[in-house]
């Protein structure tokens, strides 16, 4: 593929990554007039089998992700679909960024805060998602990128589109779409839930907060669920979000992003910044010399008129008191040449 021009505009310059499901390449669009091309990224999908069922879904599929890329600003926008030589094209914007695989690294845990406002700026994207009747199934550090400049994380390649390329590859009623550590165990049996990808956002967040691989976690024996809790320093608020986030039955979790999301927003650190008052203003009095006094403007009006009163007082008597204790003096007797 590399060297390669697409449809006559976009030309193929690096391989960004490869799996099972295809290949991803890095191009210029040359139908755009600049001296500068921008970039695009190309998903290059090969499907077992090429027939009607399997065309029929890949539109779908991509005509569900275009919608999502044009109404949402954190998903990449789907530029392009095309089938070209027996295989799908995805033609998407290029995320200037790096994904969170960067910032997740293993045995260095981040703070249960920072963990926190991961986890929300990740349920907002994907409550959209859901909000849209579309599982991401494949949610992962690495289809999670932050932009360079906004900072700003962007949610990519939907296991939606790569369904096309292992439809007939298994027989189930579902294609198997995933990654092993953050996959849950009815993902794997090929019937994900919305519930599904809250599994995955908790155990993006149990990577961050232990420093630990999800595959590398001891198993519970006595409950079958993964064994985290020791590793961590959390709270017990955010312990029971994260918990029920990444239970082992997916009923026992919320049951779509919107629900991860208000339990989230309820933690205390997000209650705490929501509610508190905001600084109130003070007002200050000239007193004596350069004396001030600080009167703050929540405290009972009448205590407030007193103080004026008091200063009034006080300036009044410091005017008025050469006068009060001047010596009697002598009165001058008039002179009768002038007063004549």
């Amino acid at each position: 593929m590399l060297g390669k021009t697409l449809r006559n505009r976009y030309k193929i310059i690096r391989q960004l990554g490869s799996g099972g499901f295809g290949e991803t390449y890095l191009a210029e669009d040359l139908g755009i007039p600049v001296p500068v091309k921008p970039h695009r990224v190309v998903k290059y999908l090969k499907p077992y089998i090429q027939d009607a069922r399997t065309i029929q879904l890949f539109k779908r599929e991509a005509e569900a992700l275009y919608k999502l890329g044009k109404s949402h600003p954190q998903i990449p926008d789907l530029l392009e679909y095309f089938e070209e030589g027996g295989n799908f094209f995805v033609i998407q914007d290029y995320i200037d960024g790096r994904d969170l695989s960067y910032e997740i690294i293993d045995a260095n845990p981040w703070t249960e805060e920072k963990v926190i406002h991961l986890l929300r700026d990740i349920l907002e994207i994907l409550a959209y998602v859901h909000s849209n009747h579309i599982i991401h199934r494949d949610i992962k550090p690495s289809n999670i990128i932050r932009h360079y400049q906004t900072k700003k994380l962007f949610l990519i390649d939907f296991g939606a589109v790569k369904e096309v390329t292992t439809i007939h590859a298994v027989k189930q009623s579902a294609t198997v779409v995933g990654t092993l550590g953050y996959m849950p165990e009815e993902q794997q049996a090929g019937q994900p839930v919305y519930a599904s990808d809250i599994y995955a956002v908790g155990m993006i967040g149990v990577q961050a907060l232990t420093g630990i691989n999800p595959n590398a976690l001891p198993f519970n024996a006595a409950t079958g669920e993964k064994d985290w809790y020791q590793f961590a320093q959390i709270s017990t608020d955010f312990l029971e979000v994260l918990k029920k986030m990444t239970y082992r039955d997916y009923t026992r979790r919320y049951q779509n992003a919107q629900e991860a999301l208000e339990a989230i927003n309820s933690l205390e650190i997000f209650s705490a910044t929501d509610t508190q008052p905001q600084a109130l203003p003070t007002v200050m009095l000239p007193l004596l010399s350069r004396t001030k006094i600080a009167i703050r403007s929540d405290y009972p009006k009448i205590r407030f008129f007193w103080m004026l009163v008091i200063a009034s007082v006080i300036i009044t008597f410091i005017v008025a008191s050469p006068f009060l204790y001047r010596r009697d003096e002598p009165t001058p007797r008039p002179n009768s040449e002038r007063a004549f």
